[in-house]
């Protein structure tokens, strides 16, 4: 989907350590108000397709996967209980404007095993490089692909 997103619920006040984030909560309002998808049955994700748009942005960019298990009812500042699903990497051209081609991730995190009510957030990042000074400017779009149990 094409609207903002908040670099907080990104960030996650977490550290990746090779390919996965040590990530357990997230504050509860960030990830209620950026859920993109609430899943009906216990699911599993087995692809992950994405394409971005890059208009004059010269930063690569990172579009991540999360699963955010709701809690019962609670106040909204406590917290969510979080898992990393998996990312995909846009590396950049300086200063022009790019289609990027679709990109496909089917391996994934623990977190791509969802249980009913378990909500998807899809959120975007500058690259780990933090290269490039213009920052603004990306569009993404794609398909999550989830297999019932």
């Amino acid at each position: 989907d094409n609207y903002y997103k908040s670099g907080e619920v990104w960030g996650l006040n977490t550290t990746k350590v090779g390919s996965n984030y040590t990530d357990t909560t997230a504050s509860n309002w960030a990830t209620h108000s950026y859920t993109d998808f609430i899943v009906a049955n216990a699911c599993t994700i087995t692809k992950f397709t994405c394409s971005a748009y890059q208009n004059t942005a010269d930063c690569d960019f990172i579009v991540g996967l999360w699963k955010m298990s709701p809690a019962a009812s609670t106040s909204h500042t406590g917290n969510a209980t979080v898992d990393f699903i998996g990312e995909i990497e846009f590396t950049a051209n300086a200063d022009t404007s790019t289609m990027h081609a679709i990109q496909a991730l089917t391996s994934f995190q623990s977190g791509a095993s969802l249980s009913a009510g378990d909500c998807i957030c899809v959120f975007g990042t500058v690259g780990a490089g933090g290269v490039g000074s213009d920052r603004n400017y990306w569009w993404t779009n794609g398909a999550i692909e989830v297999e019932y149990s």
